[in-house]
């Protein structure tokens, strides 16, 4: 993911806005090199906290509604970004809300109406009665999470605060996370007195494939970078991670995988592939969540490993990937 860069942020007095009881940081800018259409009539802002950014693009009053313009637009934006964007309405008619939702278009709507697929949904008519309903797709922190239940609880109930801890994440980003696991209908929930403890009853295999159609690539970005010391304490990932753990052969160009906040892309050199052959390069994965919670051996885990494959059609690579499965589920 790339983040808009401090440097794009204008003299705007820094706001904070509520979002399902979580404080995001929010800050106006003035975006560059965006057709005039896109921006004329409207005010940005970036939208943050410790874990999610995303632009939000208000919406003029006088600005006559057109979702499949708005659809064309937000992809302008998403192009040259790379983060998430949602539109700021003051009102919305309820065929224009159903619209919205049906091209899978995120809005807020006079701060009492939220459809934000990426962190979860509260479209409920009074502010107090919120609700985070079912996402299209995990966040990184409800996957890292579900790997968590599938690798370390053993089919025994699991403290939320010990969740947090483990993951290295806050108590209300586990909350967050089991809402929309238990929603989804992949987890229980179940209050003892002040602790809540979280368990699932299935296997794994068949767990993960109820949870398939809402599970993640968690490769956020690939670079190919030059072969160094540094790369090769990151884990084996790719088909460097599969020749690892089936009969795959091992590939030309070696790939790791690195938790996304732990690397600065600033201080990264990219060499292009097709045309510096002078050192053999690292095919680099910065991942979503981190991809060391889960891994042995020095390798990434299998399952997060076969949702980089997800649309493999490669014979080679999906018999590896069962192999790696096989062996460890």
């Amino acid at each position: 993911m790339l983040l808009l860069r401090k440097n794009v942020i204008g003299d705007c007095m820094k706001e904070y806005l509520d979002i399902f009881g979580i404080k995001f940081m929010k800050e106006g800018f003035k975006p560059k090199d965006l057709p005039v259409y896109v921006i004329s009539g409207r005010k940005f802002y970036r939208i943050s906290n410790d874990k999610n950014v995303f632009i939000l693009v208000r919406i003029g009053d006088e600005e006559d509604f057109g979702s499949i313009a708005y659809e064309k637009q937000m992809m302008l934006i998403y192009e040259k970004y790379e983060i998430p964007v949602a539109f700021e309405y003051t009102s919305l008619t309820t065929s224009q809300k159903t619209r919205l939702i049906q091209m899978n278009i995120p809005f807020i709507c006079d701060e009492k109406q939220y459809y934000l697929p990426f962190l979860g949904f509260a479209l409920s008519e009074s502010i107090k009665k919120r609700k985070i309903v079912r996402a299209s797709k995990l966040m990184p922190v409800t996957q890292a999470l579900l790997l968590y239940m599938i690798y370390q609880s053993n089919g025994h109930p699991v403290l939320k605060k010990d969740a947090a801890e483990a993951l290295g994440v806050t108590k209300m980003s586990i909350t967050r996370a089991s809402e929309q696991l238990v929603t989804l209908g992949l987890i229980l929930e179940e209050s003892r007195g002040r602790e809540c403890y979280m368990t699932i009853d299935e296997s794994p295999r068949v767990l993960l494939d109820k949870a398939k159609d809402y599970m993640i690539n968690p490769i956020q970005k690939i670079l190919y970078v030059e072969d160094e010391e540094t790369y090769r304490e990151y884990l084996l990932s790719g088909e460097s991670a599969l020749s690892a753990n089936s009969m795959l052969n091992v590939p030309s160009i070696q790939s790791r995988a690195v938790f996304k906040n732990k690397v600065s892309v600033d201080g990264i050199t990219e060499v292009d592939v097709k045309w510096d052959d002078t050192k053999a390069p690292v095919r680099l994965e910065l991942w979503k969540y981190d991809p060391e919670l889960f891994s042995k051996n020095g390798v990434v885990d299998p399952i997060s490993l076969s949702l980089c494959y997800s649309h493999e059609t490669d014979e080679r690579i999906v018999e590896a990937i069962e192999e790696y499965m096989e062996k460890s589920l």
